[in-house]
């Protein structure tokens, strides 16, 4: 493990959605554990190396094997699964470094 995951929470829409399931999140737990970030793009996946550094948090997307895209993000040895577009109970975005431009890679 390179860095402290903390805790570990999902959302309750992670957990409800019927594309994302155990499996999906066992895999994308074990990329990011070994740092590997998933759908990022290279600059996204560099900030995330130096994040490890740093202690700034770490936040990476994994698309599930139905094709729905999830983030696992660690802030202050506290880890959250979300969807990308969801909102944590104190109003923060979940979403991999929302004040930074990062941008997820697309495929499609």
């Amino acid at each position: 493990m390179l860095f402290p995951i903390g805790r570990i929470r999902w959302t309750r829409a992670v957990l409800a959605h019927d594309d994302i399931d155990t499996d999906d999140l066992v895999r994308a737990f074990s990329r990011y554990m070994q740092g590997d970030w998933g759908d990022l793009d290279e600059a996204a996946q560099l900030e995330n190396d130096l994040a490890l550094t740093n202690g700034s948090p770490v936040c990476a997307v994994y698309t599930s094997r139905q094709g729905t895209r999830f983030c696992i993000c660690t802030k202050d040895e506290s880890t959250i699964v979300s969807l990308p577009d969801e909102r944590h109970a104190s109003g923060a975005s979940l979403q991999p470094h929302a004040q930074s431009r990062r941008h997820y890679r697309h495929d499609s």
